[in-house]
C-alpha cells in the first residue's frame, strides 16, 4: 500500500478505507485515519485511549455520504492524508525508525491538520502537547 509505512501503519490505512466505505464514501480523509488510529494495540491508540478519543467519538463527526459503496469499488485517499502519510515517513526517519508508525500518523495529523482536520481536533479536545505527552506515557 504505502511503501513508506510500516506493517501496522499500512493497516491503520485500510481501517480507514474500511471505515470511508461504512459510511458511503470513496476517499479516505484524515478523520478516517483518526478514528482507524483508535483501533487496535498500538502506541498511537493506547495515547488516544488515555485521552478519552474513542472511535465512536470520532465516527460521529463524520458524514454519512451515502450507501456503502459496491466491494469491488476502489476506495482512494485524499491529498491530506497523502501528506499526512509523507510527513509521519519524514517524523519517522527523523526519529530513527526506518517507515512511519501509527504514532508517526497521529503525530503528524495533529501537528498539521488540513481545515477539516483541525476543526474536528478542536470538537474532540486533541491538541498536540497532549498527544505527545500521552504518547510518551504509552510507550513506557
Amino acid at each position: 500500500m504505502f511503501d513508506q509505512l510500516n506493517e501496522q501503519a499500512n493497516h491503520v490505512i485500510q481501517d480507514a478505507m474500511s471505515i470511508t466505505r461504512a459510511h458511503g464514501g470513496l476517499i479516505v480523509r484524515p478523520a478516517q485515519v483518526l478514528a482507524a488510529l483508535t483501533r487496535g494495540t498500538t502506541t498511537a491508540a493506547g495515547a488516544l485511549r488515555a485521552l478519552g478519543v474513542t472511535e465512536e467519538s470520532i465516527r460521529q463527526h463524520i458524514p454519512i455520504e451515502g450507501s456503502p459503496p459496491p466491494r469491488q469499488q476502489r476506495i482512494g485517499v485524499n491529498a491530506a492524508v497523502q501528506r499526512l502519510v509523507d510527513r509521519a515517513a519524514e517524523l519517522a526517519r527523523a526519529s530513527g525508525a526506518e517507515k512511519g508508525g501509527p504514532e508517526h500518523l497521529l503525530v503528524a495529523l495533529v501537528r498539521e491538520p488540513d481545515p477539516e482536520t483541525g476543526r474536528l481536533l478542536r470538537k474532540i479536545g486533541l491538541e498536540v502537547a497532549g498527544v505527545e505527552s500521552a504518547l510518551q506515557q504509552a510507550q513506557v
